[in-house]
């Protein structure tokens, strides 16, 4: 069976986006009467299934789109367990994992209450409610986890860790929630009273484990995709560029879809060659090398150092680059330069949009004289011009979208670019971004980026159909030719740039003297 990744949708009337998977086929006369639990943010989410359920569906309970994506893996990955567990049928808990799950139930309410516990009197009583009273839940007709306990604390640690345990289990696992209920009831007690010495009975509830071979895993560590959503939560915090993120994602999508699969432990290195030479069939071996396994190879070890899962399955695997014999310069001609600056001083605006008409006649020019990634210029904003003593200068900054190296820095306008008119249209234009149109609902620019930089490729290439030359690389690669040709300082010209191997006296220290003063000794392009 193929595994096919769904994605959040929508409901009318809610801002919340909403969980929606079909039900496999296979299983439509095995679901009946079963119950799916499916941890959601801080809480849980239950589904009463029957012979007529073909779709299971639930909020997610936000409307932040970083959130929807990290609930969405978490929720994935339960409900494809839960799939899996009927297939394969309830598995029984060994006596570790029962005492183990119980502990996260003694830890979750004592830390719940422990600062603030009200009156002693109250944890007395529960303690001997507790102890009368979670054992009747055993008095029912025997039935595994998949149709639900009745108590919602049990189906919500199952649901948390993607568990379908038989009714041996649960019996267990309630005899030993009912203990550790009972001692975090005395415990609550004790501290209520003013007693606030170590808790002791915290240190004989081993760290749950469910594999064999020992390693801890995370909520979203059952799919590749959580994978990638763990590794992303992480590197967020340390800076990381969100399109590194979005490129991340790309192969692993592309991975789960050549696996048919979302499952993390099942894949193995054999798994990463084949898709590796899957993928050998359909794009340059300089994008699988350093764009798909340079992804999973990151992806994998990040779960590897974080102990969800035992080995990197993309350790080692990688492409021996065969370096074609360049046939030409890897910058523009003369006549290619005429040929696309000439073509973007005359073009009109047809049915397109102002923004992509403006970056057609804008950003080629831009380029040609800042040397700067595409990207980097697609998504200026008004605000990224200011003018300094007698020039102008662009910001270009992380805040904007993305920059590769993730640091800012401003870079001066030749004046040519400023005799044509640049600084005008900048000023005469509506505030926010000069060539790209933010999502609407989210307000994310990555998506819209790369199809301005897409419209501004096919326009070049209708000019310069060669593709030994890249048709906005290239730019980058002229202004470092016509830069050693005039004799701009090295540093300086990096500083321009924004290579990320200029020097730490560059990066660290002073402002960007002499800029403006270099980039005056480019020629102006005649066209």
């Amino acid at each position: 069976m193929v595994f096919r990744m769904s994605r959040p949708t929508s409901r009318q009337g809610s801002r919340q986006a909403q969980f929606k998977v079909r039900v496999p086929a296979d299983l439509l006369h095995r679901i009946a009467g079963k119950t799916l639990t499916v941890p959601v943010g801080a809480g849980s989410a239950s589904c009463s299934l029957s012979s007529r359920t073909k779709v299971v569906q639930f909020s997610l309970r936000t409307n932040d789109p970083a959130e929807i994506k990290v609930r969405y893996a978490v929720a994935a990955a339960h409900v494809e367990a839960f799939w899996q567990s009927l297939r394969n049928g309830p598995t029984r808990l060994t006596h570790r994992q029962v005492v183990a799950l119980a502990g996260e139930a003694y830890r979750e309410v004592v830390q719940t209450f422990e600062d603030d516990p009200g009156n002693p009197t109250r944890w007395e009583w529960l303690a001997g409610y507790y102890q009368n009273n979670l054992l009747r839940f055993l008095d029912g007709p025997a039935a595994d986890s998949s149709e639900g306990t009745g108590l919602a604390l049990i189906d919500s640690l199952l649901a948390k860790h993607g568990l379908v345990v038989d009714r041996d289990s649960v019996e267990r696992l309630l005899r030993e929630i009912q203990r550790a209920l009972v001692e975090a009831a005395q415990r609550l007690k004790t501290v209520a009273e003013g007693d606030y010495r170590e808790d002791t009975n915290v240190g004989r509830f081993p760290a749950f484990e469910k594999d064999p071979s020992g390693i801890a895993e995370a909520t979203t560590a059952q799919t590749i995709t959580g994978l990638l959503e763990g590794w992303w939560r992480e590197s967020r915090a340390t800076g990381i560029a969100r399109s590194t993120y979005v490129n991340y994602g790309g192969a692993v999508r592309k991975l789960v879809e050549f696996l048919g699969h979302d499952d993390a432990h099942r894949v193995t290195g054999a798994d990463i060659v084949r898709f590796k030479d899957h993928r050998l069939t359909q794009v340059s071996a300089r994008t699988v090398k350093d764009a798909d396994l340079a992804a999973l190879r990151s992806v994998f070890g990040w779960a590897k150092t974080n102990l969800r899962i035992a080995t990197n399955p993309a350790e080692g695997v990688t492409v021996r680059r065969v370096r074609a014999a360049r046939v030409r310069d890897p910058w523009f001609t003369p006549e290619e330069v005429k040929a696309i600056l000439g073509a973007a001083s005359r073009v009109t605006r047809g049915q397109e949009t102002e923004k992509v008409w403006r970056a057609k006649r804008w950003i080629p020019w831009v380029l040609a004289y800042t040397g700067a990634r595409i990207g980097e210029i697609a998504q200026l904003r008004r605000r990224d011009l200011h003018k300094v003593d007698d020039h102008w200068e662009i910001d270009i900054t992380p805040e904007a979208g993305t920059v590769k190296t993730g640091a800012f820095r401003r870079v001066p306008l030749h004046p040519h670019l400023v005799e044509l008119g640049f600084p005008d249209m900048v000023l005469g234009a509506p505030d926010g971004h000069l060539f790209v149109e933010p999502n609407p609902d989210t307000g994310d620019i990555l998506g819209p980026l790369q199809g301005v930089q897409n419209r501004v490729s096919e326009f070049v290439r209708q000019h310069v159909p060669d593709k030994g030359v890249a048709p906005n690389h290239g730019w980058r690669h002229l202004f470092v030719y016509r830069a050693r040709e005039v004799g701009i300082d090295l540093e300086l010209r990096n500083m321009i740039l924004g290579h990320s191997g200029q020097t730490v006296a560059a990066r660290e220290y002073g402002g960007p003297a002499g800029l403006y003063r270099e980039v005056c000794k480019l020629p102006r392009f005649e066209v």
